[in-house]
């Protein structure tokens, strides 16, 4: 089970609220790569939100490495490179 615990009257905007649980989740390796995410219809009924919300909370995730999206499936997590391995040319 998903759960995210989000703070309705932080001055952080929910949308950056899933964005920080949901990185500090893969980081600590509660959520492993290849493990699959709700939907963004499912999260937001769960959360009681707008799916725009967090359709822009997974676009982010997405851009920053965190997860894959593919059209008509659930988005998972993504391996990321560590920082101390990236690619250096000869």
């Amino acid at each position: 089970m998903f759960i995210l615990d989000l703070d309705d009257k932080s001055p952080t905007p929910l949308y950056r609220q899933i964005i920080d649980r949901v990185r500090r989740l893969i980081e600590s390796g509660t959520l492993r790569v290849g493990e699959r995410l709700p939907s963004t219809r499912r999260l937001a009924e769960q959360l009681g939100l707008h799916r725009s919300t967090v359709s822009t909370a997974y676009q982010e995730l997405w851009s920053l490495g965190y997860i894959e999206m593919r059209p008509g499936s659930r988005p998972c997590v993504r391996a990321r490179e560590s920082p101390g391995r990236r690619f250096q040319p000869d």
